[in-house]
């Protein structure tokens, strides 16, 4: 494995070498999309932390290029690379869950959750008379 802290972690994110870096890691990324028959791929962008997917490869293209790598992101193993980075195992150490991601939410989830919070309501309301 090269030395991707070299470019990954660069200050200038438009620059030619961090950018053929991200061409690779994102060539990375697709090829276990595609050969994993994933629809989506994992953003390591240091706001989405490796916790939200997005179908559209261009926009983990531009997080990474707008907000950089998360800290500590060494062993690409949320795009089928071998290796735990440190984040890894402080995470597993100390036993945090993800927070709730509403990315996975799709157009019926979000129905039933109102339809089921309106019945919910219209019974209290209704033990209320």
């Amino acid at each position: 494995m090269e030395d991707r802290s070299r470019w990954m972690y660069l200050r200038n994110c438009t620059c030619e070498e961090y950018l053929g870096g991200l061409n690779s890691f994102l060539t990375v990324a697709e090829a276990d999309m595609l050969n994993g028959q994933k629809s989506s791929m994992w953003c390591p962008c240091v706001d989405c932390e490796n916790e939200k997917q997005y179908s559209n490869y261009m926009t983990v293209h531009a997080h990474l290029i707008i907000r950089g790598f998360m800290d500590d992101y060494r062993y690409w193993n949320k795009h089928e690379e071998e290796g735990v980075n440190d984040r890894d195992q402080a995470q597993a150490a100390g036993g945090e869950e993800a927070p709730f991601d509403n990315q996975d939410l799709c157009d019926k989830d979000v129905a039933e959750i109102v339809a089921n919070y309106d019945a919910v309501h219209l019974a209290e309301n209704l033990d209320e008379m």
